[in-house]
């Protein structure tokens, strides 16, 4: 991103963060290589254990959105498809968030065994999501 050298504060120091959860978790994709240009963040979201990490980054970008009288969403399709330990990630990371009160919302889409999946993966964890049948 053009300009975010310059840029200092909490914006700054949530990707710094970001950089370090990648670094950590070193998420690999057939075609795509993942690469952030900034010092990661020290001993925040680098320890490699995936729900550790999430929820550190999850912490930081969500005290930046609520310093700055904003919130964030996190968008996922096919969360069906998520892997166990994944969802269980993500599931563990977002009730964190809510405890803390951080302005986030998820909104996810999957399958009818979706609710399912996420009762399987957190047992707390329907009780957290609205879930809306929209047919089809």
């Amino acid at each position: 991103m053009p300009g975010i050298r310059q840029r200092q504060g909490p914006v700054h120091e949530a990707l710094r963060v970001l950089a370090a959860c990648i670094g950590s978790l070193r998420p690999r994709y057939p075609d795509i290589n993942i690469i952030m240009d900034l010092k990661p963040e020290a001993k925040i979201a680098d320890s490699g254990t995936l729900e550790v990490d999430l929820t550190s980054l999850f912490e930081a970008i969500g005290a930046e959105a609520a310093q700055a009288g904003a919130a964030y969403a996190i968008l996922i399709d096919d969360m069906h498809s998520v892997e166990a330990r994944q969802l269980s990630a993500l599931i563990g990371a977002l009730h964190r968030i809510a405890q803390r009160g951080l302005p986030v919302v998820m909104i996810g889409a999957g399958s009818q065994i979706l609710r399912r999946r996420i009762g399987n993966a957190k047992p707390y964890a329907e009780r957290m999501f609205e879930f809306v049948d929209l047919g089809g």
